[in-house]
């Protein structure tokens, strides 16, 4: 949502300028498995807390990061993360998934915001270039149900 603007009758008006998504699904016979932004952020950080330390990224699979998650691998794909839907990603599910762990918030803000956004470049987040009216995923990659909307926590 942009800022109101004054009009010359000296009013404020909004304008919508458009909306972004992010969107979790889980390709092939997979079936759909609960994640929070707390799961998400543990699977995409270059660095998170763990064991009341700040480390580099050591999950490889998901039921490292909750054993009610799936074994299987981590693998990503997601837009480029300099691109609008690329941020509108770390906005809307690195930083709340952070925000979740206590050590964060003894941080101070700039290192906080360094461990809130940065994304893992180990090989298991793929960015992908979107095209105006493509499918998010390439067709080979993902078959493509919803999973789950990326809860609170």
């Amino acid at each position: 949502m942009l800022p109101p603007e004054r009009t010359k009758a000296g009013r404020d008006i909004e304008i919508e300028a458009g909306y972004d998504g992010v969107v979790v699904a889980s390709g092939g016979a997979q079936a759909p498995f609960p994640l929070t932004r707390r799961h998400l952020f543990q699977a995409l950080a270059a660095a998170l807390p763990v064991a009341g330390e700040i480390l580099r990224n050591p999950y490889r699979t998901w039921n490292e990061i909750d054993p009610q998650l799936p074994d299987m691998p981590i693998e990503v794909v997601g837009p480029l993360l300099d691109s609008d839907t690329g941020q509108a990603m770390v906005r809307s599910i690195m930083g709340p998934g952070c925000r979740t762990f206590p050590a964060v918030a003894a941080l101070d803000a700039q290192e906080a915001a360094r461990i809130c956004t940065s994304v893992r470049n180990d090989g298991v987040f793929e960015q992908i270039k979107l095209l105006a009216n493509s499918p998010f995923f390439p067709p080979n990659r993902c078959a493509g149900h919803v999973a789950s909307q990326a809860g609170e926590g």
